[in-house]
């Protein structure tokens, strides 16, 4: 008898990063192989989702980013489903100890409970393999595919996007992305000491100089529209580097309201400290700076080499200047064109919109193919998840009654739970990238 559902999905939100990863391969597969498909919240309660539904596949964006998305993995494989897992973040920093965080996150046992693993670069793969527990059956090559949407997708237009915030009377927008600085402050999360060691002070101090910097170039621009637009896991404003230009009138600061692929495609030019969304605003056709006023050389991406680094507020008032007098272009980012082709190919491996179809082909030959191999059942675990999703189901039952609203801990669940995972967003994605691969 055939399973009421093929393949099942989980996903931390309705919209954004982990979205762009899964649903085009997703939406592929049910048009290839007519296979049902089932997407699910995965902090509603994954335990009883993979006992409701018995896939004979699990597909997760990733299986390190939190202790579910692991466990997902590990309690799916142990029952016998085939377990595919993407990466959410793949622009690895290769350091001492980072293949162990990069490709096991809170795996601890260092053994990959999943079929198939996909990676956005052979650079990735070859860095891996020098792990004892490295399986080549397992790690394959993929592609980027959260980087597809830019060949396969339409974007929030600039007009639209005035218009939607009562700023039509602004003709420029520069976009200005945001930083986790949070990080680099919390001594007790690692992405500090373990990626910038003796760099961190001068991080630290980035903080400040950015915020005057920032202040400098929006008080010298009145008529030009500036998109603050903070790190979605900024959480202290304290860490804010936008907090001195964010009462000025021609500054509008968002944080998750809208994707980040939107507010990029309606600014004319992508200032940041250190991201991946300057390789984004690249396949969007934008020139990108990077404001650097403390600290140049530190432990980071080698997206960096595609722009050019400004160190002072007065490079940084120039540049834009420069921008805005010379149609529209920056000298020093024209000349390191062919740095940045390297660089993409160095990262996402390819920007051909494609990276989906290769995904696709390899889950295709996985779910075709034979019958999971057994995983060691841990009997510890199996009760362990029994817990958590009892736990879950208890939880469930009282923040979706309406009698227990009363309750401030109900009442943050609920809209934590709106916040991030909204059934029918997720179902405007779904249909967007049907549309989009039916006609790609």
């Amino acid at each position: 008898m055939k399973n009421k559902v093929d393949i099942l999905s989980f996903t931390y939100s309705s919209k954004g990063r982990d979205i762009d990863i899964v649903e085009p391969v997703l939406s592929k597969l049910e048009l290839e192989l007519g296979v049902i498909i089932k997407r699910c919240w995965l902090y509603d309660n994954f335990v009883f989702d993979i006992l409701r539904y018995k896939p004979k596949m699990l597909i997760l964006a990733n299986a390190i980013g939190c202790h579910y998305h692991f466990w997902a993995a590990k309690f799916a494989s142990m029952l016998g489903i085939k377990v595919v897992t993407f990466v959410s973040e793949g622009d690895y920093r290769y350091i001492n100890g980072s293949i162990t965080t990069m490709l096991y996150g809170w795996n601890k046992e260092e053994h990959l409970y999943e079929d198939l693993h996909l990676e956005w670069s052979q650079r990735n793969i070859n860095y891996f393999s020098t792990s004892p527990s490295f399986d080549e059956n397992i790690v394959k090559l993929s592609g980027a595919t959260g980087f597809d949407k830019y060949k396969l997708l339409k974007f929030l237009d600039k007009n639209d996007f005035l218009m939607k915030y009562d700023l039509g009377h602004y003709g420029k927008i520069v976009g200005l992305g945001g930083w986790t600085f949070d990080f680099a402050f919390n001594e007790n999360h690692s992405t500090g000491p373990i990626f910038f060691g003796k760099e961190l002070d001068g991080i630290k101090a980035s903080l400040f100089a950015l915020r005057e910097g920032y202040r400098a170039l929006v008080t010298n621009n009145p008529d030009i529209l500036f998109i603050c637009k903070k790190h979605p896991l900024t959480i202290n404003e304290y860490y804010d580097e936008f907090s001195l230009v964010r009462e000025y009138p021609n500054v509008i600061t968002l944080q998750t309201e809208e994707n980040i692929y939107d507010l990029i495609n309606v600014s004319d030019l992508w200032i940041t400290f250190d991201s991946t969304t300057a390789l984004e605003a690249w396949l969007l056709g934008k020139t990108t700076l990077l404001y650097n006023p403390v600290i140049q050389d530190f432990n980071r991406s080698s997206i960096m080499k595609g722009s050019p680094i400004l160190t002072t507020p007065e490079m940084l008032i120039e540049s834009v200047k420069e921008f805005y007098e010379n149609n529209r272009i920056i000298d020093a980012f024209s000349q390191k064109e062919n740095e940045r082709n390297n660089i993409i190919k160095e990262v996402i491996a390819f920007c051909d919109g494609k990276n989906y179809l290769r995904a696709a082909d390899l889950i295709t030959s996985l779910y075709l193919g034979e019958k999971k191999k057994k995983e060691k059942v841990h009997v510890a675990f199996i009760l362990k998840m029994g817990g958590c999703g009892i736990r879950n189901f208890l939880r469930n039952l009282v923040a979706y009654s309406n009698f227990f609203d009363v309750i401030p801990r109900v009442r943050r669940f609920k809209n934590t739970r709106l916040a991030l995972y909204n059934e029918k967003e997720r179902e405007y994605y779904r249909l967007i990238y049907k549309e989009a691969i039916t006609n790609d």
